[in-house]
């Protein structure tokens, strides 16, 4: 049995890895500004000067909690900005390779959540969950390009379908590929979507947001219905069932949680 956590409002977002991220590229900066204004006049080449920040910055970004995936990150933005420089590379493609990220991981930046794509063994493997015989409510909390909507309109024609993404260039693909197929996909953030009118809420998010979710959805979901998370457990909260996927791609098992009573029509948990 799990323990209750206090309560806390969905406006309290996890600490940005954005000013994480800065605080890190500054603290790099003051430390080579140090270096090289201390230690006597040698050779030292400015790209030298720059894999020294890039190594710095790593290594306070793998110190602190943000996720792996930024120390690359850290190690590269120096000498990618003066490399930058020394080619002079116009302003637009600044501004462009600026842009892309964020408009494609921008939930990574905001929530810690990267984006993951459902594959087919997890798109299987939820179909198990949903029959056609009554029109089930299901919402994609972070739909990426729709891919998952897409498969489940065709296999389950009357099921009521909602997707939540906050990446504005994959809900503009995701839009596109749904446009014809009778699903609502909005944009915005998905601790602002409510839970409640839902048969199943299906979210494949990582690891830093499943306490989050878990407390959003003990709150909103109704009794009967089912919380299916792609490959992220819910820290020390036991699923009622663990499907496992064929190991193929990055996804590794659908768990699913009943929320506080049986199933509603159209969902199984046996």
């Amino acid at each position: 049995m799990s323990r209750r956590k206090p309560p806390h409002s969905d406006a309290e977002a996890p600490a940005s890895p954005i000013r994480k991220a800065a605080l890190c590229l500054v603290g790099a900066t003051v430390l080579v500004v140090v270096l090289m204004n201390a230690l006597p006049p040698h050779d030292e080449t400015p790209f030298q000067w720059a894999w020294l920040h890039g190594a710095l910055a790593a290594s306070m970004a793998w110190a602190t909690t943000m996720p792996r995936w930024w120390v690359p990150i850290m190690l590269l933005f120096a000498p990618a900005v003066l490399l930058a420089l020394t080619l002079q590379v116009p302003p637009l493609v600044w501004l462009a390779a600026g842009l892309l990220p964020w408009l494609v991981f921008r939930g990574a930046l905001r929530d810690r959540v990267p984006l993951f794509l459902s594959d087919q063994p997890a798109i299987s493997r939820l179909l198990e969950m949903i029959t056609d015989e009554h029109p089930v409510s299901v919402v994609d909390l972070g739909c990426g390009t729709g891919g998952l909507l897409l498969a489940l309109r065709e296999a389950r024609p009357i099921a009521r379908l909602r997707g939540v993404e906050n990446a504005p260039l994959t809900w503009l693909i995701a839009r596109i590929r749904l446009a014809k197929s009778a699903v609502d996909v909005v944009y915005g953030s998905i601790w602002d979507e409510p839970l409640g009118g839902y048969d199943v809420v299906y979210a494949y998010l990582s690891p830093a947001a499943m306490p989050r979710l878990w407390e959003k959805a003990r709150r909103e979901m109704r009794a009967g219905s089912l919380l299916v998370s792609n490959s992220f457990e819910v820290p020390g909260v036991t699923p009622q069932r663990v499907l496992e996927l064929d190991g193929t791609g990055m996804a590794t098992a659908l768990y699913v949680w009943e929320m506080g009573g049986p199933p509603g029509p159209g969902t199984q948990v046996n």
